[in-house]
């Protein structure tokens, strides 16, 4: 009975042990964000003619000067940028209505304070206002879909249209 025992004990404590071992690769990797991520894209849904050149693109990156970034603190709390996006005085040319003179995006200081969690790879953002807005987390990079600006579309036969158009802000960390 001793050594029955002796060796349920032993089996037993192997059991344990093993079985409060895990392999990395069973463990979900841990995701920080804490640090600064500036801008490193900025696209349209739609083609849009940002500057008035007559070329219509998604990619608004080059009028981003003033480069937006997030600030993620360990503490579940962040500091965010408000861009202004428009067209400063524009004007429409008679019969080709083509809209001219742009301003180039700004960023406003100082800097919003929020709150955030993060579930999986979204990052849900509770402004001071009390807007919940939502990040997504992609391979390192922050993507925010909920801007959004007025800007010149092709309303075809020669013609722009001002329409309110959908952007998409992806962020990298520094």
């Amino acid at each position: 009975m001793k050594r029955f025992l002796k060796v349920t004990f032993w089996i037993l404590s192997i059991f344990l042990i093993f079985s409060g071992c895990s392999r990395d690769s069973d463990k979900e990797e841990e995701v920080f964000l804490e640090g600064k991520y500036k801008v490193l894209k900025v696209t349209s849904e739609i083609p849009v003619d940002y500057n008035a050149d007559g070329v219509f693109e998604t990619d608004l990156t080059p009028y981003f000067t003033c480069n937006p970034s997030f600030t993620f603190q360990k503490n579940g709390t962040l500091t965010y940028p408000s861009v202004n996006i428009s067209i400063r005085n524009y004007s429409v040319e008679l019969y080709t209505g083509y809209l001219v003179e742009y301003e180039t995006p700004f960023c406003e200081a100082p800097q919003y304070s929020a709150t955030y969690t993060m579930s999986s790879d979204l990052i849900s953002m509770f402004t001071e206002w009390g807007d919940q807005l939502k990040l997504q987390l992609k391979n390192g990079i922050i993507i925010s879909n909920f801007n959004q600006a007025d800007l010149a579309v092709d309303a075809g036969k020669g013609r722009k249209i001002l329409k309110n158009v959908k952007l998409e802000f992806q962020y990298s960390k520094n």
